[in-house]
């Protein structure tokens, strides 16, 4: 089983998960509250300030609030899929978790970054990943010397017979 960036890939999905839901609330909020948003904006600023533009300007507010929740749920899918490729792809974890740390940080608009925590997993997940190495293998110790099996003293690895006691070494 190959080793992989476990604690990386943990962070990293439940962030991409958190960041995922902080932004499909902030579009329901959005689309849900839009029209009393500009009511109340056209209706009070219009009164106390006597300009008659207040509704287009809350109309295009509240379109932007729902652009910035589409590119929170487009960071929260981006987290979790390169969570998932961190797993499958270890030897590329340097690229993920750059990926991981940019999109965390950009949940930050539409996606409550994931209400903070998410962010802060993700960031943290991302770093895990650069900093992880896998740990070197096992070194195969090669024998430098044999020793006859009669008569105990050293001989050469090559030997089939002992030079000192001259009898047959088997391997």
């Amino acid at each position: 089983m190959a080793e992989r960036p476990n604690e990386a890939y943990i962070f990293s999905l439940i962030a991409g998960t958190l960041i995922l839901l902080g932004a499909f609330l902030h579009f329901v909020f959005n689309l849900v509250f839009r029209g009393l948003f500009v009511t109340i904006m056209r209706n009070m600023m219009e009164r106390m300030m006597g300009f008659p533009y207040w509704a287009e300007i809350a109309n295009w507010l509240s379109g932007l609030m729902l652009s910035l929740s589409l590119i929170g749920l487009v960071s929260g899918a981006v987290v979790i899929y390169a969570s998932t490729m961190l797993r499958s792809k270890p030897a590329q974890h340097s690229t993920w978790g750059a990926i991981i740390i940019v999109f965390s940080i950009l949940s930050i608009f539409g996606a409550l970054a994931g209400f903070g925590i998410g962010m802060l997993l993700g960031i943290t997940g991302g770093v895990l990943a650069i900093w992880w190495r896998p740990s070197a293998p096992a070194a195969q110790v090669q024998p430098t010397a044999l020793f006859c099996q009669h008569c105990g003293l050293q001989i050469p690895i090559d030997s089939k017979f002992c030079p000192h006691c001259g009898k047959e070494q088997t391997k």
